[in-house]
């Protein structure tokens, strides 16, 4: 982060202060407005999630939170509490689960609109003067990063508000101090704890910047204090998500822990974190049109005592560099081989810290003071990233399984959704920054305007390829008493089986569904819906041979995954979603 320019100017009369805390205070609120608009239309017309099982893990966390009935997610991952509290109210208010999912987005969007806000302060914080940082932080909060994940139901949508939120409030406590300060963060590192497992770096820094204030008198009494909510949040957050452990998950989730463990104990488990580390950061330079790699390099500049910064700017630096790779490492390290070219190259995992990095990057466009310096060596900082990509990845790139919603920007990059064009992405990101940098140089408004176009055009394009469509969900039978029951085994592997199980569980709103073997008959009497595995080349009425007579049968298809819902016809139906 650099720091803000000293002003020689006297001090203005106490009026005109108030009222320029007046107009800023309008022009956040105004700014913040719009953003929620935006976002919310981006979204219009979603009516189903798009994501399975994540979004439906999340959204059946919330309904249990409030009473409602839960399901059985053994086998997948934990999808954990934090941010299925902040959504539990749309499961209050919502009539049925379409209604209940379009609330869901309405609440992503007022929290993920925050990051304009947020990202004026940083912006303030790098010494951009305010009418830039306002105009500059709305642009820069429409990166598909920070936006993007917010038209669904995942905690990808508040995890980049959250922590920008943190950093902010952590640099005040290194900075000045505060109570107030060390509250905030303290508060906020424990929801990032709550909401994902990425949280748990986060929280772990935030103890280590809070032993570090110890060790200083001035800053030892906020420091006491923040550490004590420290533990009386991240204990309540603990106590949420082993609650929910419990109920949902009773046969236990996917180890991920296990695999992390298993790496961080070898050599090659190092190797293939370091691997996926680097991948990341490709992906996460790449999506952001190389200015979180000119942010990066801005960052790593201010760590030795040559660069002029201060201890504080040292300080903070450290704690992003630190977030940042151990996010990626451990998310990396962690993640188990899927057979999926999102081994290598993922961005997701980091686009809680993208928004960040591309604010920095701005202030340096903006600032310029060594902008030619600073580009050449993100371009350069991004090349290396690509080539260890190209060589860790080798031809598994392009014989392992690619997934578009795992390549997201990267797609549009390359105007291609089916196969990972590593040099086709990475060269239009590089013209991508030369044209960003240029705008720079005409002044500010080019570059809002020319941000704002890429982020707009961006975003309209992915959600309209990849985001908007939702698989099908034939009409279930039952409400509000009758039994809803799910094959075991239906397909015979864990992660085939959740794809449906989810699907179902999240539809089924008055009850938690059962399971049954059909292979013996019909599940219990008072069981209105049996769904059952279908081979989509024979005759739906094929799929369950001993079904009950009388029965009628619908069908849907999850790519190459076929499935029958059976209804009894004197049961109340469902409409279809």
């Amino acid at each position: 982060m650099a720091d803000a320019p000293p002003s020689a100017l006297p001090e203005a009369p106490p009026e005109l202060r108030r009222r320029a805390r007046d107009r800023l205070s309008w022009a956040l609120l105004i700014g913040w407005l719009a953003q929620v608009a935006v976002r919310v239309l981006l979204t219009s017309g979603r009516p189903r999630p798009r994501l399975y099982p994540d979004e439906a893990g999340y959204l059946l966390a919330a309904r249990w939170l409030l009473g409602g009935p839960g399901a059985d997610l053994s086998g997948s991952r934990f999808y954990q509490g934090g941010y299925a509290l902040l959504v539990a109210p749309a499961q209050a208010l919502g009539e049925d689960p379409t209604s209940m999912y379009r609330l869901v987005i309405v609440i992503n969007a007022v929290f993920g609109a925050l990051a304009f806000p947020l990202g004026h302060l940083l912006l303030r914080r790098c010494g951009i003067a305010r009418r830039h940082a306002l105009l500059l932080s709305w642009c820069a909060a429409l990166v598909p990063a920070a936006t993007l994940w917010g038209t669904m139901a995942l905690a990808d949508t508040v995890l980049p508000v959250v922590l920008l939120g943190w950093l902010l409030a952590v640099d005040r406590l290194v900075c000045r101090g505060g109570v107030a300060a060390g509250c905030v963060a303290s508060l906020t590192a424990a929801f990032a704890e709550a909401a994902h497992a990425r949280g748990r770096v986060v929280l772990a820094v935030h103890v280590l910047v809070l032993a570090g204030c110890l060790s200083r008198r001035e800053r030892r009494r906020p420091a006491l204090v923040a550490l004590a909510v420290t533990v009386v949040a991240a204990s309540a957050a603990l106590f949420l998500n082993d609650r929910l452990y419990r109920s949902l998950y009773p046969g236990g989730s996917l180890d991920t822990a296990g695999d992390l463990l298993k790496r961080l104990t070898s050599l090659d488990g190092h190797g293939w974190a370091l691997s996926g580390a680097v991948g990341q950061l490709w992906a996460m330079f790449a999506g952001t049109w190389l200015l979180a790699a000119v942010g990066t390099v801005a960052v790593v500049s201010r760590l030795p005592r040559r660069s002029g910064a201060s201890p504080e700017d040292r300080v903070m630096a450290v704690v992003l560099l630190t977030v940042t790779s151990g996010i990626a490492y451990a998310s990396s390290a962690a993640l188990p081989d899927e057979h999926r070219v999102g081994n290598f190259a993922y961005g997701r995992y980091l686009a809680c810290v993208a928004l960040v990095y591309t604010l920095v990057g701005i202030a340096v466009l903006v600032r310029r003071g060594r902008v030619v310096p600073a580009v050449s060596a993100a371009i350069a900082l991004f090349a290396v990233s690509a080539v260890w990509v190209a060589v860790h990845g080798g031809e598994r790139l392009r014989t392992y399984e690619y997934m578009p919603i795992d390549f997201p920007e990267i797609g549009l990059l390359s105007l291609d959704w089916t196969e990972l064009h590593l040099t086709r992405a990475s060269v239009v990101a590089v013209v991508l920054l030369a044209a960003l940098s240029g705008a720079a140089r005409l002044g500010v408004p080019a570059l809002a305007a020319a941000l704002l176009t890429v982020g707009l055009v961006a975003l309209l394009l992915l959600t309209m390829l990849i985001t908007r469509t939702g698989h099908h969900v034939p009409a279930l039978a039952g409400a509000p008493t009758g039994g809803v029951a799910v094959a075991d085994p239906l397909y015979g592997n864990a992660d085939d089986d959740s794809l449906v199980r989810t699907r179902v569980a999240l539809y089924a709103w008055w009850t938690e569904i059962e399971r049954f073997d059909p292979r013996h008959g019909p599940p219990r009497p008072g069981v209105c819906t049996a769904v059952v595995a279908w081979d989509h080349r024979s005759p739906p009425a094929s799929s369950w041979p001993r079904g009950p007579r009388g029965w009628r049968v619908a069908t849907a298809r999850i790519g190459p995954l076929g499935w029958a819902v059976w209804t009894d016809p004197s049961c109340p139906r469902q409409p279809p979603e």
